[in-house]
């Protein structure tokens, strides 16, 4: 739980690399409990590059989202916020270099729009989406992981955000 700054810590200690994947994620929840999705996005993000820091963690990455561009959700302007403080550690890259990596919808990831969809269509018999007009990007599991690996060996303070084709919802 990146909310508790003790346990974070001890699961970081002795590693040197970081993958900050943590985050409440799902849109209509955030918005219901905008506090929580605060603790977890912001806090717990802050607690991570505290913890990073405190045991000299070498490489920390932090998965960000398409929605920080021009957010107007409390998700999106949570993950903003954290990729602000990210990049506000660039001053202590000989310490840990902090980089970001910022993409859409992992295809099967847990808490995607595609497992609600797929909960949808079996219920349901249709999908809901907020906008007929939307697109969306998805990528594989196995790109997201690629992806990492490439964020992983950027310089400090900066953020990937690779081409991924979008999808038309309508």
């Amino acid at each position: 739980d990146v909310r508790d700054y003790d346990r974070l810590s001890a699961a970081i200690a002795g590693h040197d690399t970081v993958i900050h994947a943590a985050a409440m994620k799902r849109i209509p929840e955030c918005e219901q409990q905008p506090e929580e999705c605060w603790r977890i996005n912001v806090l717990g993000s802050s607690n991570v590059v505290r913890a990073c820091l405190s045991n000299d963690v070498v490489r920390c990455v932090g998965l960000s989202t398409d929605k920080a561009c021009r957010a107007t959700t409390m998700y999106g302007a949570s993950k903003l916020q954290m990729e602000k403080l990210f990049r506000a550690q660039e001053r202590l890259a000989d310490r840990c270099a902090f980089t970001l990596l910022r993409y859409g919808n992992v295809v099967s990831s847990r808490g995607s729009v595609v497992e609600l969809w797929q909960k949808q269509e079996k219920e349901f018999g249709e999908i809901t989406i907020t906008n007929p007009e939307m697109t969306r990007f998805f990528l594989s599991p196995f790109l997201a992981v690629q992806l990492i690996e490439i964020a992983a060996n950027l310089p400090a303070g900066l953020c990937l955000v690779p081409r991924l084709g979008s999808l038309s919802m309508d």
